[in-house]
């Protein structure tokens, strides 16, 4: 599963909410918003996953969801045809991290006995993108 910081309250748990930061960044980032959320609902508990993937960054821990090794801004400016398979590579790449987006949303699923409708998944940049794909892909529907 992934390596995860989190805010569980001791009270009983209602909903969930996952944040997932963006590229080159770790789930720290958010552990601001976690206080000041975590201030106002009081039976949510909270998930800031790190990527899987890890940047040999120089300035600390660094994730990605998936690769932009390959990524070229000139692509942008390719026909529709050629854009179509540019952007299936990456859901490609994107969809391994995704499987594991899946395992955390099934563990806090189980473990605070809750269901995928009571989650809410955010993200910022690439994270915003992963928040999007697993919600549309999940295998029940997403609460937001």
């Amino acid at each position: 599963m992934l390596d995860v910081i989190d805010y569980i309250p001791k009270t009983e748990i209602k909903k969930a909410v996952i944040f997932l930061h963006g590229y080159g960044s770790n789930g720290h980032d958010f552990s601001s918003l976690i206080y000041e959320f975590s201030r106002h609902l009081k039976n949510v508990a909270f998930y800031c996953p790190n990527a899987p993937k890890p940047l040999n960054y120089n300035f600390g821990e660094a994730y990605e969801w998936f690769s932009l090794d390959n990524y070229n801004p000139e692509q942008l400016k390719l026909n529709i045809d050629q854009m179509k398979y540019v952007f299936s590579e990456y859901s490609a790449l994107a969809n391994d991290s995704r499987l594991k987006i899946n395992e955390l949303i099934d563990f806090i699923k189980n473990n605070h006995k809750i269901e995928a409708k009571d989650i809410a998944i955010l993200g910022f940049s690439q994270g915003g993108l992963m928040a999007i794909l697993t919600s549309l892909l999940y295998e029940e529907e997403i609460g937001a």
